[in-house]
């Protein structure tokens, strides 16, 4: 594709280092910033002939250039008998922890057998590699914030290329409430409790999980909650609430209670209020 003349060229006129590495956003700006350095106009202390003639040389490479990176990355690997990374930069931008979001890069040797490049997994725990035919699939799941990177090496077709991987993760909003703890206490059997919560954050938000002996219901930005008629024991559980906004977290209101069996004046008002006793 390229003879040792041109890459030398291409490697001073536009000051790339790695043609076959290059992408073709990357190229855009070297090619602005090469045009403008070797114009005519601003080489006017030269011969202007000899100006126009290396002026036109530069745009036909740069064409050339231009031509090989916008070309699908199987026939950049055929053409230059090279592995070949379609994109050697996965950025995931900003995420939240606990998200797991996923980017593939294609990956191609010149025969474009899939079957002749491998990669090599990083030590990294923060991502996933999974190989697919020709996509090499990264999956990000960063438990804690912070910023992250890492070069992933890849080996075919007798050569090494790279494919680098950067993150940044942040934590969520925390959904606040007026309440993270209802403790009921100790009653007797045959008792319901109720308490109401307020959703604080100016959220749209629901109930995602609750036990079945608690009855839930919206009103606005409070939570009402109630327990059924409950037999004896011990009852510890909670409510979720999530938001449909994804940068808030989960909150979790702690619910207790302590069910004692009836006495014979509990059964008693029991009766009288129209239950059994």
């Amino acid at each position: 594709m390229f003879s040792p003349r041109e890459i030398k060229y291409i490697a001073e006129i536009f000051g790339i280092k790695d043609v076959f590495s290059l992408t073709a956003d990357e190229f855009k700006i070297m090619r602005r910033k090469a045009f403008h350095r070797w114009h005519p106009d601003k080489r006017r202390h030269e011969d202007p002939n000899k100006a126009n003639q290396r002026f036109m040389i530069i745009k036909k490479l740069a064409d050339k250039v231009d031509f090989f990176l916008k070309t699908l990355p199987e026939e950049r690997a055929r053409m230059s008998g090279q592995l070949m990374v379609a994109e050697p930069l996965l950025d995931f931008g900003t995420v939240y922890v606990g998200d797991q979001p996923v980017l593939s890069v294609e990956v191609w040797t010149p025969s474009g057998d899939a079957d002749m490049w491998q990669f090599i997994r990083p030590k990294e725990n923060w991502l996933t590699l999974d190989k697919s035919g020709n996509n090499l699939e990264v999956k990000v799941n960063a438990r804690r914030a912070g910023r992250y990177s890492t070069k992933i090496s890849i080996w075919g077709n007798g050569e090494w290329a790279e494919v680098q991987v950067k993150v940044e993760v942040i934590d969520r909003h925390p959904l606040k409430l007026s309440k993270s703890r209802l403790d009921f206490g100790k009653a007797e059997e045959g008792q319901t409790f109720e308490d109401t919560i307020n959703i604080l954050s100016d959220v749209q938000w629901f109930v995602s999980r609750k036990p079945d002996w608690i009855e839930v219901e919206a009103n606005g930005n409070m939570l009402q909650l109630k327990t059924t008629k409950l037999p004896c024991g011990s009852f510890l559980d909670k409510v979720v609430i999530d938001s449909y906004n994804s940068s808030y977290k989960s909150a979790t209101v702690f619910i207790s209670v302590e069910v004692y069996p009836q006495t014979m004046v509990g059964k008693f008002k029991n009766f009288m209020s129209g239950g059994l006793p």
